[in-house]
């Protein structure tokens, strides 16, 4: 089976994931032959050659002021996978495009997931700065590679930027946290329908190892219902249903199934057959991604759900909620509380609108309480909000995912006027609207494109929100 991680070296949650994914393989799956491609991910790309602080960048990036806060977390789920991970003995983050060119190199030579493995933990556990071509020197030089040969590839411009290439592919193909793990393809030895019917098995079964290595957290206790579930909670089936459509039907067919013969007038083994087969029926899996390894099942998702002025983000994250049971967070609730006291747009004002923003996605990412963000981009807002809210999420173990709202300009104006918008103080001017549209539009355009994008003209919100829900992967609770 191939398996590809998505790893970032300097990032604490990805020591764990390797971890983790090195003793589920060996303790549950000793026998299966694997192929672990790594693939680079930048979470700082700019990182001067001298490297970053930690302690300074958590508190100008995220507003982290005591370090302890942002490793308790990922020291915790260290513990958790039976290894001690300090993260106050590596108190600097180094480029890391040089590690990851050196990684790269090593997938001809059988030994990349093990010298990525090796990078990482010199980094974090012998506290080594990765970025110096020496260090990965020694290192490379136990896995295949020649002292000088290793140097010289950490060295090289084009190796340097086919690491940066191989990084905006992974953005592209939708990698939004790491560690992110894809269960893919077969190996090239592995034929007919009968190993394909066990490749699936074991990618079934690997991915909810990997899962069960996250968290456990028992929905049901019917063992088969619940393990389906918790299942399709943990993986996102890159196919042609997704999860919780898949959940509905397949929960459908089981009630259907429970109303034969009495469960306890037959075989358990023929109950659980029954069971199985409509599982399988109802899950057919091409491929299974694995994504956020440590924040896909009992952590914090938040929806940052943007788009134009009038656009419906509102109206759709109230529905979101109801359905899903997540909280609203609505930007004007902020806005106008400091707008209370600081004039819109002063420096107080910018500063304490995203302080209160980013503490609130903060603590809510630490209590594992999901939300629902909406935000209208506009040019008062600091430069780099999104990344500063995907990089403060996740490091109290959430995850972000954008959804883009869109509205024709007609459609638009014509929202304006709406008595709800006076609620909040928002703006109502369509004069003031066609003045401020193009500052507007540029500030949406340096937005992330989302994972999904909506034409609110065409959808309504009841199913704008659904389609959100579905297409993320989110519980319903109606």
């Amino acid at each position: 089976m191939q398996i590809d991680p998505y790893t970032e070296i300097t990032c604490p949650w990805c020591i764990v994931g390797h971890h983790r994914l090195d003793k589920v393989l060996a303790e549950r799956f000793p026998n299966l032959a694997v192929d672990i491609r790594q693939h680079p991910v930048l979470l700082l790309p700019d990182a001067p050659a001298g490297g970053l602080y930690i302690p300074d960048l958590l508190r100008s990036r995220y507003g982290i002021t005591d370090p302890k806060v942002a490793f308790a977390r990922p020291e915790g789920e260290a513990r958790a996978s039976g290894f001690v991970l300090d993260l106050s003995r590596q108190l600097w983050t180094y480029p890391t495009q040089a590690a990851h060119a050196v990684i790269l190199a090593a997938a001809g030579l059988n030994t990349q997931h093990r010298l990525a493995v090796a990078i990482t933990h010199a980094y974090f556990i012998a506290a080594k700065n990765i970025a110096d071509t020496d260090v990965l020197a020694d290192i490379a030089a136990d896995y295949g590679f020649d002292r000088d040969q290793a140097r010289a590839i950490a060295l090289d411009p084009e190796q340097l930027h086919r690491v940066e290439a191989e990084a905006y592919k992974s953005a592209n193909a939708g990698v939004r946290s790491v560690p992110h793990f894809v269960l893919g393809e077969a190996l090239p030895s592995m034929g007919g329908a009968a190993k394909t019917r066990l490749l699936r098995q074991y990618k079934r079964l690997l991915a909810q190892s990997l899962s069960d290595a996250a968290s456990s957290n028992p929905m049901t206790r019917d063992p088969v219902y619940a393990k389906s579930i918790r299942f399709c909670e943990a993986v996102d089936c890159v196919g042609r249903c997704p999860p919780k459509k898949t959940g509905r039907r397949m929960t459908s067919a089981l009630q259907e199934a429970a109303k034969g013969p009495r469960s306890y007038d037959r075989p358990q083994s023929e109950v659980d057959s029954r069971r199985q087969a409509i599982i399988d029926r109802y899950r057919p899996e091409p491929d299974f991604r694995v994504a956020g390894l440590l924040t896909i099942f009992g952590s914090m998702k938040l929806v940052f759900i943007h788009g134009p002025v009038a656009s419906g983000k509102l109206t759709i994250a109230k529905e979101l909620g109801r359905m899903t049971g997540y909280a609203v967070f609505h930007n004007h609730l902020v806005v106008d509380a400091v707008a209370a006291v600081f004039p819109f747009g002063t420096e107080q004002f910018v500063r304490l609108r995203e302080k209160m923003w980013l503490d609130v996605m903060r603590e809510a990412a630490m209590a594992k309480r999901s939300l629902i963000f909406t935000f209208a981009p506009e040019p008062t807002v600091v430069e780099g909000f999104d990344r500063r809210v995907v990089g403060s999420v996740s490091a109290a173990g959430g995850s972000t995912h954008f959804v883009q709202l869109t509205v024709p300009a007609a459609v638009q104006e014509e929202r304006l006027m709406a008595p709800s918008r006076a609620a909040f103080g928002k703006l109502q001017s369509v004069d003031l609207l066609r003045e401020l549209r193009p500052q507007f539009e540029a500030s949406e355009r340096a937005m992330p494109k989302g994972e999904i994008v909506i034409d609110t003209s065409a959808l309504g919100p009841a199913e704008a929100a659904r389609t959100i829900a579905e297409t993320l992967g989110l519980p319903l609770s109606s």
